[in-house]
């Protein structure tokens, strides 16, 4: 590891040469980049580094990389990158700066210049999450990753909101990712961009109020409003409308399977009819067709029919 002239950064290894095993002791602790002092850049070997475990990003814009690469090249590099030492200084691991790693490898270059600092697991995810709510292009998708890896780390959703910045409300939305199906988490590892929150919250609602004897059915449609969505034939916020109408649909043809519908008819004229359902019995007779007296004699005569049913079953649950 070579050592460069002082310059002015922030929260740098202290000066001179930086000890053997890069001891945690002799380490400034990482507290962002509004913590500038003059202290000493250093270059390490860049097949040492790693990237940030807890890095938010899942996709990175390759044409962004080379834009960031070619300034890199023609001006160099106008902030360091900052590292975190793991395995007693054998190796390392960014805190910030992944783009600009990436852009010194695609050039070819075997080291990078970097500041080194102290920082825990919590601190490296909370810096690593809030450096990318800032970029305008991370996907809640994305962000709910790393908010859930943070979740071990704090003892209340609210104690976790006041540290990444963001109100309760948003974050209970990131969060609905987590219990979304298999079929659609899949997906999002493919394309974080897929769903935002607000379309995961729908579908996470839409779900949990779907009967248990349809939930498979449910999954089904959902499946298949996805690869709609991934096809650019359905808009994220009409996923949830497209479960419900394939419910509605498959129930009503369901009930339409098992009606049974039986005319009523006397010289060739249909005067009404008799349906069985699973929504119920219907008995309909045409206009005109029975007096009043008809009508109490029929009325009268179901009645009765209905109570010595009802008093039947009464009686054979007894048993």
């Amino acid at each position: 590891m070579k050592s460069k002239s002082p310059i002015t950064v922030s929260g740098l290894v202290g000066a001179g040469q930086l000890p053997e095993k890069s001891d945690p002791t002799q380490l400034t602790q990482f507290k962002g980049q509004e913590d500038f002092s003059k202290e000493r850049i250093y270059s390490v070997d860049i097949e040492k580094i790693s990237p940030n475990p807890y890095q938010p990003r899942k996709i990175f814009n390759e044409d962004k990389i080379k834009e960031l690469a070619s300034t890199i090249d023609s001006e160099g590099l106008l902030q360091p990158i900052a590292l975190r030492s793991v395995n007693s200084g054998e190796s390392y691991q960014i805190i910030a700066g992944e783009r600009r790693y990436r852009a010194h490898k695609l050039l070819g270059k075997t080291e990078i210049a970097c500041v080194i600092f102290v920082c825990d697991d919590k601190h490296m995810l909370l810096r690593a999450i809030a450096e990318n709510l800032s970029r305008e292009n991370l996907t809640d998708y994305e962000t709910y990753s790393s908010i859930n890896k943070a979740i071990p780390f704090f003892e209340t959703k609210k104690e976790l909101s006041d540290a990444i910045g963001i109100g309760r409300e948003d974050l209970y939305r990131f969060l609905s990712f987590e219990d979304l199906p298999n079929i659609v988490l899949e997906r999002l590892e493919l394309d974080p961009s897929l769903l935002g929150k607000t379309a995961a919250t729908e579908i996470k609602s839409a779900l949990s109020k779907v009967e248990e004897k349809q939930k498979q059915l449910a999954l089904t449609y959902l499946a298949e409003a996805i690869d709609l969505l991934e096809a650019k034939e359905l808009d994220q916020n009409k996923i949830v409308r497209h479960i419900q109408n394939g419910l509605k649909n498959d129930t009503a043809n369901v009930i339409e399977s098992l009606t049974r519908r039986e005319e009523f008819i006397i010289d060739g004229k249909k005067i009404g009819f008799f349906t069985t359902s699973p929504n119920g019995v219907t008995i309909k007779v045409g206009k005109g067709i029975l007096d009043e007296a008809s009508k109490d004699q029929l009325q009268s005569m179901i009645n009765n029919f209905l109570e010595e049913y009802i008093v039947k079953k009464a009686n054979e649950g007894n048993k």
